[in-house]
């Protein structure tokens, strides 16, 4: 339940509600792909592999500090996105008004995972100490498709504007 936008407080919950919404998606998806269907990581190793970005592949080795640690730069970067979306793509006009109606906000959303994951794979992680996903490759595009659904199109649908805000 989030706080109408118009509320005091009521955007700052909304974001934090998104990124907290996109947060839990997109760590299921890891867990059910890379832990049930294609079991390549334990459950510890979820989060481990996120502070791989940061401390290489020792991460494996830090026990519950790094799985602490990939968890907390998890939650970061779906807040860090979600702040993107909120505070950059809803401050053009014509992105607004597209997000008003219900067709809008989807095609946003869907448009916007995409990005991130395209950002994400092609822009951020070469400068990490993670591995890139190879564009072209099937799994690029599993992820590709997971952002749109899982990571653009809730930000999109929970940040979704209502009529004082689009006009205002």
């Amino acid at each position: 339940m989030s706080a109408p936008p118009t509320s005091p407080g009521g955007d700052a919950v909304r974001v934090l509600a998104a990124a907290a919404v996109v947060a839990v998606l997109d760590i299921a998806y890891i867990v059910v792909l890379f832990v049930v269907i294609k079991p390549v990581l334990t459950p510890t190793q979820v989060f481990q592999s996120v502070a791989v970005g940061l401390l290489g592949r020792d991460a494996y080795r830090g026990g519950l500090p790094t799985v602490a640690l990939g968890a907390a730069m998890h939650c970061s970067v779906a807040l860090s996105w979600t702040c993107v979306y909120r505070f950059g793509v809803l401050r053009v006009r014509a992105l607004v008004r597209w997000a008003e109606s219900r067709c809008g906000t989807v095609a946003l959303g869907l448009l916007f995972g995409m990005f991130v994951w395209l950002v994400m794979d092609l822009v951020v992680l070469p400068f990490t100490r993670a591995r890139q996903v190879p564009p072209g490759s099937g799994m690029f595009f599993l992820h590709l498709v997971e952002h749109a659904l899982l990571v653009g199109l809730p930000i999109a649908w929970i940040l979704r504007p209502g009529p004082r805000e689009a006009r205002g």
